[in-house]
């Protein structure tokens, strides 16, 4: 509604570009004065040409019966007019959103604008909205904010969880913000830090690394704000823990790779040494798989870590361990379904068809199964996993306890022991068999997951 407002008025009805996050420029000071002080002008240290850029808005804004003022020392450039004079900010908490009083600014008069959030790519999206016919009012958010750390956007499934999180966040009333760590762990504490200044209510940590994130859950704790560790266990008891039994998944994949090809040569794929995940689908797998290879029924000729859990690092693994068996391998478990395609295309690359398991339910792998390059992709419906995530963050943002969490129970299987409160979701197993589940779910067309199927494939 305000940006409408603001395309109407004539003098200031263009788009304000607000840039990457890189351009944007940190605030030189903040300000924090008790209830009943009067209102005190934070001055820019010389005068600034401010070009478009939106400074992004630092302060603990999580504590209670505060003002924050803050200096603007560059970031906002209203239709081509640079703002040569001093600004002043009041930041006010409530419901622990940003929003901006007032602003003081040469030929622009009183600013009522800014809602400040972190984008998906971690760019500032900001929206400046000027004062015409808002002049004396507040911009105020609705809702709470729920801050989402992602540890790496790049894998195909992450935007279908994003998508059913989003939904749900903003079913609640509340404001879905998000950043991604891009693979590496500093940058995800970096990310987090910023989501917890911006004053985010909750937060969803997709953790990169399960033990450099501990910095960011000790940081939101001392702010009392709540966490989701999603998908991958951070193991802290001021987490809540929201995955799909991941041992469960394990057991499955090699089930599945054992019903076709019960004995010989076995190659595992393993996810990320970082992610505790990686150990949770192997024990899982060794649970199925483990009495056969005492008896050597079953050789495992093959095992290797996966850096990121790239596909293309996978490929490498898979090749790597063909060559040093002479391409002497009967069966591959892969611990998900990007590494499975790499596998794959090691084994095509060899002329080689041979059973393998994998996991997220990927579109190119459920074709895969199709076509018969793949066995199993054992489906973590990521709508639940999103929505369900949704739904807790919004309701521990508005005070629910952990333990209060409909379907919570404890978890304890972590490295350390930690009891967590947790929960685990049943995920389904994909094969030739039973296709058609996941086209009739609505998570793959039928021309998508049928293109080049052999011949009995259900649902083809």
């Amino acid at each position: 509604q305000l940006l409408q407002r603001l395309a109407e008025h004539d003098a200031f009805g263009r788009t304000i570009a607000v840039e990457q996050e890189e351009a944007a420029v940190r605030l030189s000071r903040q300000h924090a004065l008790d209830d009943g002080e009067d209102r005190r002008d934070a001055a820019a240290g010389g005068e600034a040409d401010i070009g478009p850029r939106l400074a992004r808005c630092m302060g603990n804004t999580k504590t209670p019966g505060r003002r924050h003022h803050v200096e603007l020392i560059a970031g906002l450039q209203l239709v081509g007019r640079p703002v040569r004079e001093r600004a002043a900010v009041d930041l006010l908490h409530r419901d622990a959103q940003l929003a901006v009083v007032g602003a003081g600014a040469d030929r622009v008069g009183t600013a009522d604008f800014l809602a400040v959030h972190r984008g998906a790519q971690g760019q500032i999206l900001a929206a400046a909205v000027v004062a015409a016919g808002f002049s004396g009012s507040s911009v105020f958010a609705e809702g709470k904010s729920i801050g989402v750390s992602w540890a790496s956007f790049q894998e195909e499934r992450w935007k279908i969880d994003e998508a059913a999180m989003v939904a749900a966040i903003e079913a609640e009333g509340n404001t879905y913000v998000s950043a991604d760590a891009e693979s590496s762990s500093a940058k995800q504490l970096t990310d987090i830090e910023a989501l917890i200044t911006q004053g985010v209510d909750a937060l969803i940590i997709n953790a990169w690394d399960k033990d450099a994130i501990a910095p960011a859950i000790e940081a939101a704790a001392n702010e009392g704000i709540p966490v989701v560790g999603y998908d991958r266990l951070i193991e802290d008891a001021r987490t809540f823990y929201l995955t799909f039994d991941n041992v469960g998944v394990g057991r499955i994949i090699a089930k599945s790779v054992k019903a076709v090809q019960p004995t010989g040569n076995y190659a595992i794929i393993k996810g990320d040494a970082g992610d505790p995940n990686a150990m949770f689908l192997l024990q899982g797998m060794m649970e199925v798989i483990g009495g056969d290879v005492e008896s050597g029924k079953i050789k495992i000729v093959g095992e290797s870590f996966t850096d990121s859990w790239k596909p293309e690092n996978a490929q490498k693994n898979m090749e790597q361990i063909l060559t040093a068996n002479d391409n002497n391998v009967d069966a591959v478990l892969s611990e998900n379904d990007g590494m499975a395609g790499g596998v794959v295309a090691a084994l095509s690359a060899q002329g080689l068809v041979i059973p393998v398991g994998g996991q997220d339910g990927d579109l190119a792998a459920i074709n895969r199964v199709a076509r018969g390059s793949q066995t199993v992709s054992v489906w973590k419906d990521a709508r639940n996993l999103g929505k369900a995530a949704g739904e807790i963050a919004s309701a521990l943002a508005d005070g629910t306890a952990m333990s209060d969490i409909e379907g919570a129970s404890i978890f304890d299987g972590g490295e350390k022991g930690i009891a967590i409160n947790a929960i685990l979701m049943e995920p389904t197993p994909l094969t030739r068999d039973n296709l058609s589940v996941a086209i009739d779910g609505g998570h793959i067309s039928k021309a998508q997951a049928c293109a080049g199927a052999i011949n009995g494939v259900n649902g083809c």
